[in-house]
């Protein structure tokens, strides 16, 4: 909550840290003080990450961080993870979280 705090009230701030913080007990509106209940779930970012990938294949375009992102997304789904908001992505690096 301190840390969460700090960041707000600084250049780090951001819409998707206000509403995303990924440790729960910061804000009771973020996904991880409610169970991870899904606002956008992993599963579907995963759909639209993969159709993003296939259309810079099409066109050449290299996509080396969507692939990085993509690949931990999937490995969220791999762990039962997919009906749950996809920032319960951070569960993937740190599953004691949950």
């Amino acid at each position: 909550a301190t840390f969460y705090e700090l960041v707000t009230a600084s250049t780090g701030d951001s819409k998707v840290l206000r509403n995303r913080f990924p440790l729960a007990g910061a804000s009771d509106k973020h996904p991880s003080s409610d169970g991870w209940k899904p606002m956008f779930m992993l599963d579907l970012i995963v759909k639209d990450m993969e159709l993003a990938h296939e259309l810079a294949a099409t066109h050449g375009v290299a996509s080396e961080m969507t692939d990085t992102a993509l690949a931990q997304f999937k490995r969220g789904q791999e762990l039962g993870h997919g009906k749950l908001d996809y920032s319960a992505v951070f569960l993937v690096k740190r599953p004691q979280a949950r």
